[in-house]
């Protein structure tokens, strides 16, 4: 049985729940790709499945398009794998900073 003390705290933790989510300011819809552009590529991918917003922006043309080149002038080192069934192999894709040679 919950004490009383605790059915207060709790109220008292929902009520602020409830008040502080609509007291923060949105982020700007314009500032969204420029943050995006900021993330890895593991974290983008993570993204896609966050909101629709964000999937919808990470797949434009254009945001790919200044990620690459974001990325090539400030390159990140990417390994990912996949099982390929048709051919029964394992195959790995990487990229690396060309600095480090």
């Amino acid at each position: 049985m919950e004490s009383k003390k605790a059915k207060l705290a709790t109220k008292k933790i929902s009520e602020y729940l409830r008040t502080s989510r609509g007291s923060l300011d949105p982020i700007p819809h314009d500032l969204i790709p420029d943050i995006l552009k900021k993330l890895h590529v593991k974290t983008l991918a993570r993204f896609i499945c966050i909101s629709k917003q964000y999937a919808s922006i990470i797949r434009n043309k254009d945001f790919k398009k200044s990620y690459l080149i974001k990325s090539y002038t400030h390159p990140q080192s990417l390994i990912f794998t996949f099982d390929d069934n048709i051919y029964k192999k394992r195959v790995f894709f990487f990229t690396f900073d060309h600095h480090i040679l």
